[in-house]
């Protein structure tokens, strides 16, 4: 299978890029940056993901003067919600171009059900994006903790980001199960 894999970066996405990778398959790395706080470390980890398991690496960077929904987004900018969805569709777009039929996306947990009306609305609008993009969600009923034993031997896991912030803020709960796991959190 090819498959587009969102990549943010963080550990979720270099745990389904490794299991992927494993089985055999051959990713391609979009990277989206929306303006978030973290986005130049999301960034350098989501190409060391890219390097490590993919066959192609490419980023979506929305121009400095939109912004992402946030508390810290520039007055006068627009507005662009840092949703899954909104990340989905963009790797729509993407897969469609390169001729790519799967997107993998490292969403777990309660995550997905907030991705399905996504799923449903994309199905409806198929003149918009007029061939099927298959999602893949292979961490879908992944708690944290087994998530964290796919990869905690994997070399990459210190260079991938958790927390929203940067410099990370070290008190939020991503950061805390960092600390947790005694994974750096800077």
């Amino acid at each position: 299978m090819k498959a587009v894999l969102l990549n943010s970066g963080g550990i979720d996405t270099l745990a389904a890029a490794q299991m992927l990778k494993e089985q055999g398959h051959e990713l391609h790395s979009l990277f989206i940056g929306m303006g978030q706080p973290n986005q130049v470390l999301a960034l350098i980890a989501s190409k060391k993901i890219a390097d490590a398991y993919c066959s192609s690496h490419f980023e979506f960077i929305i121009p400095g003067e939109w912004s992402v929904s946030s508390p810290n987004a520039p007055a006068g900018g627009i507005s662009i919600p840092y949703l899954t969805g909104v990340v989905f569709l963009m790797g729509c777009v993407y897969a469609r171009k390169i001729g790519v039929e799967y997107i993998v996306s490292a969403v777990k947990g309660t995550h997905v059900e907030a991705f399905k009306p996504t799923l449903l609305a994309l199905q409806k609008a198929n003149s918009i994006i007029p061939v099927i993009i298959i999602p893949i969600t292979p961490l879908e009923n992944k708690s944290d903790a087994e998530v964290y034993e796919m990869v905690k031997n994997n070399p990459l896991l210190k260079e991938t980001v958790s927390c929203a912030w940067s410099p990370p803020c070290g008190v939020c709960k991503k950061c805390l199960d960092r600390k947790a796991r005694e994974i750096d959190v800077a």
